[in-house]
């Protein structure tokens, strides 16, 4: 990394395939959010990269379909079909797999693993704009679902309030909850510790924040596979803490927190298991040299020439 490289790198993956109905509309939705929220912060703060995983042919490419953003530079990396047939794996899309290429190209000092439906707040962008994290450290954050019928009539800086007063589910420690009307932001239910003693699991797959070189430890995050077939967000938090050597996690809480966008998704019956993810993490077969397909040369589109 050079004195030019971003102190954030913030790591999705998708394609233009409409998953969960107006998927594109949801990561418009967040590039136009962040845009906004980053403005008045330092144009080299942070890099948004978008992992594109098995593109369909008969569709436009990602490059094509975002939204530009003003305030921060957009690399789409692209992994091809051919690569994804090497997984052997059934699922079209394989979100971890990808993080995993993100993470490993990403240039920033910190790196955020995020999804595309999600917004942050001001109050969260704002404290990592700081660039005061701790290398030591994993930062974790409340997440709330909300109904957002409606939304797409709203301007960007009404998002959040939008967002809170629909809310109907909060994913805090130690349980989710059912949530009613809330009156504020402060007024939702916030995780009762804010430093906790063992790897606050729920919903992490929307927002793990830990140094580059901590992913870099622990090779990465998990994968989809017959261990982590469903739970790979939960595993992949276990693997980072155990792995990356993490001496504590943080966990933010609203007002500095994000919001989740209600969408169609596949159900599952799996039931989660800590001490199942505690054992698997600590295998050392998993520290895998060429993790996020290191050896492979991705085609990749920058929004800044």
């Amino acid at each position: 990394m050079n004195k030019n490289s971003p102190y954030l790198s913030i790591v999705i993956v998708g394609r233009n395939d409409n998953y969960g109905v107006n998927f594109m509309d949801r990561m418009n939705m967040f590039i136009r959010s962040l845009d906004y929220q980053i403005s008045k912060h330092s144009k080299n703060f942070l890099e948004l990269i978008i992992v594109e995983w098995n593109p369909l042919a008969d569709r436009k490419p990602m490059k094509d379909v975002i939204s530009l953003a003003k305030n921060f530079p957009i690399r789409v990396i692209t992994v091809p079909s051919e690569i994804h047939s090497k997984t052997n794996n059934p699922s079209s899309v394989l979100e971890f797999y990808g993080k995993n290429v993100g993470i490993r190209r990403a240039r920033g000092k910190f790196i955020l693993v995020s999804n595309p439906d999600i917004l942050f707040t001001q109050e969260l962008i704002d404290v990592i704009a700081k660039q005061d994290l701790d290398i030591n450290k994993v930062y974790r954050t409340d997440r709330y679902d909300y109904n957002g019928y409606g939304i797409e009539n709203m301007p960007v800086d009404k998002y959040i309030e939008f967002a809170w007063r629909h809310t109907f589910r909060g994913h805090v420690n130690p349980a989710s909850v059912q949530i009613q009307n809330p009156k504020s932001i402060n007024d939702l239910p916030k995780s009762q510790q804010q430093y906790a003693d063992h790897p606050f699991t729920n919903a992490s797959g929307d927002f793990i924040l830990s140094a580059k070189i901590n992913f870099e430890k622990s090779h990465g995050l998990a994968w989809e596979n017959e261990t982590t077939e469903r739970h790979v967000d939960s595993f992949s938090l276990f693997r980072l803490v155990i792995a990356g050597d993490i001496k504590q996690q943080m966990i933010f809480t609203a007002p500095r927190c994000i919001f989740h966008m209600d969408h169609e998704r596949k159900s599952h019956n799996i039931r989660w298991n800590p001490s199942v993810a505690k054992q698997w993490a600590q295998l050392p077969e998993l520290l895998v040299d060429d993790w996020g397909f290191a050896n492979e040369t991705f085609v990749e589109w920058s929004s800044i020439t």
